[in-house]
């Protein structure tokens, strides 16, 4: 909980290793607890820079960006992951948040096919729970939201079913 100590230590970190990409993708995620998110793209990309071949400086760039309302360049670095054969269950993620926040609703039914028949199902029924949440269809929305806890039981993750049933608890 001490985020100001520990971004710090990792500022310590890059100026000792200055070639390691772990030292910024760490203090880029310290930043992003903080609210700081320009100072998290700004090393997550040195990060990304350092490891180009790692999957994680993509996925949090993506949601720094994504925090700053910077579509286009999250758009961007999920298309260069992918490009590089990269993906993976945020990606999938993210691309639904960009169409979603587009009001792009074809765009929103091509990412939830990937969520099918994976452990991570639950996740994508969710997604589509919380659209139809949003646009005021809640009885769609809480059988969407049953599935996806029964989903995710099903994968072993009952902490994320009893999540996304209390979820649902409350918008009734």
């Amino acid at each position: 909980g001490e985020l100001e100590k520990a971004a710090q230590t990792y500022e310590e970190w890059i100026a000792s290793y200055p070639r390691d990409f772990r030292a910024y993708l760490d203090a880029g995620g310290v930043y992003a607890e903080q609210g700081q998110y320009d100072k998290a793209v700004e090393l997550t990309r040195t990060s990304l820079r350092l490891a180009p071949e790692n999957i994680g400086p993509y996925n949090d760039l993506c949601n720094y960006l994504l925090a700053l309302q910077r579509f286009d360049e999250t758009r961007q670095i999920i298309q260069q992951a992918q490009a590089q054969k990269m993906d993976n269950l945020l990606f999938h993620m993210q691309s639904y948040a960009l169409a979603f926040l587009a009001g792009d609703s074809l765009a929103m039914q091509q990412q939830l096919p990937w969520f099918v028949d994976k452990p991570e199902a639950s996740f994508g029924l969710s997604l589509e729970s919380d659209s139809e949440a949003y646009a005021g269809h809640l009885q769609k929305a809480r059988t969407l939201t049953t599935r996806a806890a029964e989903s995710a039981v099903r994968a072993d993750s009952k902490e994320a079913g009893a999540i996304w049933l209390d979820n649902s608890a409350m918008r009734e």
